[in-house]
């Protein structure tokens, strides 16, 4: 289980950096 919530939770973040990059 903790591979899975990481394989979900890594790409949320890493998308989350690119967002904020964007924004700003």
């Amino acid at each position: 289980m903790k591979a899975f919530y990481v394989d979900l939770l890594v790409p949320l973040e890493t998308n989350l950096e690119k967002d904020t990059k964007v924004v700003q």
